[in-house]
């Protein structure tokens, strides 16, 4: 059981007596527009200022917090359209209890998860400035750069002690990517890495538990939950066993895509029924035989080949393996 968190599912202190449990069960009929959400102040504390972000069934907005002390905080507040799933209303507070449970740097931190007076659920979270991995890979596309190895080694460091600090939690991401990895800081300092985005994040079983012991299943059956390139074969086959080298997997795939400048299984216009076929059937050349005029030392060669290994019993057994 993580700690702050009673066998009742109960939040911990500073979330005003919030019980998770309870807001997922409470009916979502007073949701609004995202869009309507700008200039609001959310129960008189946090008043929205802008959207940042947009998912599968969420919005993200830059909030001041109200009060002696302001701070600018972001505030994920669920889309009406997904309140009519109870399937995409079970994964969002899942991601509230992922991200409660975990303390640590390179991990975003969630202050307060609640719901609006017209039955909104929303969470706060830390106000991260700067840019995704994904907006730093394009910026370096079209300047016609890729990652060294001695610029790209601290923030994989940094991502497998978020890994670390996750898996702790008996929690598998299963959505690592590079928009779910962002750099702090600006282009001119070192970046710090927080790992964001527990959306499809699955418990594992212990105990003898359930294999998602947070409730109930976070993908339909026949469905395909996240992102096709960075997906580990067993992820595909939606294997009962997934666990934490499922995100060792997409690491090795973010280390190719920095060092390389492209995905293991390039191609132009793939669809996403043929990226889930080609992990499941084909190995990709390493790193160095797709990039040979990067000069990847081939001790890193191995270390993403082994990272991406289609068998999970070959790959890095821990995060901590890994680093």
């Amino acid at each position: 059981m993580p700690e702050g968190r009673d066998a009742a599912g109960s939040s911990p202190p500073g979330w005003g007596q919030v019980n998770l449990a309870s807001l997922a069960e409470q009916p979502q009929d007073a949701c609004e527009r995202p869009e309507a959400a700008l200039g609001r102040v959310i129960k008189g504390k946090y008043k929205i200022i802008e959207q940042i972000g947009a998912g599968g069934m969420a919005v993200v907005y830059r909030a001041e917090e109200q009060g002696l002390i302001r701070r600018e905080v972001a505030i994920k507040l669920l889309k009406s359209e997904s309140a009519v799933s109870q399937a995409m209303l079970t994964r969002f507070m899942k991601e509230a209890q992922a991200i409660a449970a975990i303390t640590n740097p390179n991990v975003v931190q969630l202050f307060e998860v609640d719901r609006t007076p017209e039955g909104q659920i929303y969470l706060v979270m830390e106000r991260l400035i700067g840019k995704t991995l994904y907006q730093v890979l394009r910026d370096m596309q079209d300047a016609g750069e890729v990652f060294s190895w001695e610029a790209l080694a601290p923030l994989m460091l940094q991502a497998c002690r978020a890994l670390q600090a996750i898996h702790r939690q008996k929690i598998v991401h299963r959505d690592i990517k590079p928009s779910n990895l962002f750099c702090c800081g600006d282009e001119d300092e070192d970046w710090h890495l927080k790992v964001l985005d527990f959306g499809i994040a699955k418990a594992q079983p212990a105990n003898g538990s359930s294999p998602d012991s947070m409730a109930t299943p976070l993908t339909q059956d026949g469905m395909f939950v996240g992102s096709p390139h960075y997906a580990a074969p067993e992820v595909i086959r939606q294997s009962p066993a997934i666990d934490e080298r499922a995100d060792i997997f997409a690491l090795g795939v973010i280390m190719y895509q920095c060092l390389t400048g492209t995905l293991p299984l390039q191609g132009e216009h793939q669809d996403r029924l043929t990226v889930l076929f080609r992990t499941l059937n084909e190995r990709p050349p390493s790193p160095r035989e797709r990039a040979p005029e990067r000069d990847i030392p081939p001790q890193v060669d191995a270390i993403v080949m082994k990272a991406m290994a289609s068998e999970p019993g070959e790959r890095f057994a821990s995060a901590a393996a890994l680093a």
